[in-house]
């Protein structure tokens, strides 16, 4: 340990199949639907839960329970990485556990992909099926959907069950209330989720011992990740949420949103599954006029010269993209993928709006003449 604070978390397996994970005072809850599927051999799920919350507390964590040398050298880095990516915010911590075990083999289930009814998720859910990956799903309660709205989250589950029983062997559910204790410490900086990628890992690593491998899928094109630096789930934190033998694997960082609506476009039960609203009362149905519905919509249009019946708004107004914040990192990437979208496949005039929000946030820089630039060379100035 670092000569830091040190907090112990330990791990209690309820009657009811419940976890609970308990962090000096504070406690969080997981319920898995499956009870025979999650492990309760094997502790290294609480490392990726618990690191956010260290590393804003500035506290060593110390996990009563069994957890592998590589989860223990994984977790140091990312909690370096993220206290050199956002210092001030995060500290650099060290993880330990109380038990070590080795020699454990993949799980023989396939792939358990994580699974919201979002663009991306759909997207590359339905791509793995089309290539004949063996794949679960595993949705989570508590992230989108408060882990108190059971009834909103059954509606989510009812709209997005055609396509899961298409695409998957078998879907799993688990149930957190997590994130209410990354929000009590403000673990999330303003205007920026870092913390999902932790959530869905260790969500994820319930199932280690069952599942091969987690899999997520990218929100972003690789190199759209630079442009919205420092984002929760990247190219070079994903790779560390490894045991040694379990690990999440990342999917789908080939292509941009845009891009993802051509496959979508080809699978109807995909498209009457997406749910995507950032209006929770709308949800899981898409309202088609929050800054998402109206992104989504003009990106399948841009891309494909339709937009499918999956908003209850289905047009396109006039001043529809003033809902884009472009002071955002993630809007301003979506919004310019929209646009090279549109210019290239001719439908730039169709959007209402584009091409005029484009120039007046990203003008071209004027110009020098060719006069102006000799003066200035005679002078020694570039």
């Amino acid at each position: 340990m670092g000569g830091r604070a040190r907090e112990r978390a330990c791990i209690h397996h309820e009657p009811d199949g419940a976890v609970r994970v308990t962090f000096g005072a504070d406690t969080v809850r997981i319920e898995p639907d499956a009870q025979a599927d999650h492990t309760r051999e094997r502790a290294d799920f609480a490392a990726w839960l618990l690191l956010p919350v260290a590393m804003r507390r500035g506290v060593d964590l110390l996990i009563e329970g069994a957890g592998s040398d590589d989860t223990v050298r994984n977790a140091n880095r990312l909690a370096h990485i993220w206290s050199q990516w956002m210092p001030g915010h995060f500290s650099a911590v060290d993880v330990a556990f109380t038990r070590t075990w080795s020699g454990a083999t993949p799980g023989t289930a396939g792939d358990l992909c994580f699974y919201s009814g979002g663009v991306d998720s759909t997207y590359g859910i339905l791509r793995r099926f089309r290539a004949g990956a063996r794949q679960s799903l595993l949705t989570v309660h508590g992230l989108e959907y408060r882990h108190g709205d059971r009834a909103r989250f059954a509606d989510l589950l009812e709209k997005t069950r055609p396509f899961a029983e298409r695409v998957a062997m078998r879907r799993l559910l688990v149930r957190t209330d997590v994130k209410d204790l990354y929000r009590h410490y403000r673990a999330n900086p303003k205007g920026n989720d870092v913390v999902h990628g932790f959530v869905l890992a260790a969500m994820g690593f319930l199932y280690a011992e069952r599942f091969g491998r987690a899999v997520i899928l990218a929100d972003h094109r690789a190199d759209q990740q630079f442009a919205v630096h420092p984002y929760g789930t990247n190219a070079v934190t994903n790779p560390l949420f490894s045991d040694g033998v379990f690990a999440l694997c990342t999917e789908g960082d080939d292509v941009t949103r845009a891009e993802k609506s051509v496959l979508l476009l080809e699978s109807q039960e995909a498209l009457e599954s997406l749910t995507f609203c950032v209006d929770y009362s709308a949800r899981p149905h898409n309202c088609g006029r929050c800054q998402k519905c109206i992104r989504t919509k003009a990106m399948f249009f841009a891309a494909t010269g339709r937009i499918p019946e999956f908003c209850i708004d289905k047009t396109l107004a006039p001043d529809c993209l003033d809902a884009f914040d472009l002071s955002v990192t993630t809007q301003r990437t979506y919004f310019l993928d929209l646009h090279s979208w549109a210019l290239r496949s001719g439908r730039l005039d169709q959007i209402p709006g584009l091409q005029a929000v484009y120039e007046r946030h990203f003008p071209r820089e004027p110009r020098r003449s060719l006069v102006k630039r000799i003066k200035r060379f005679l002078r020694g100035k570039k």
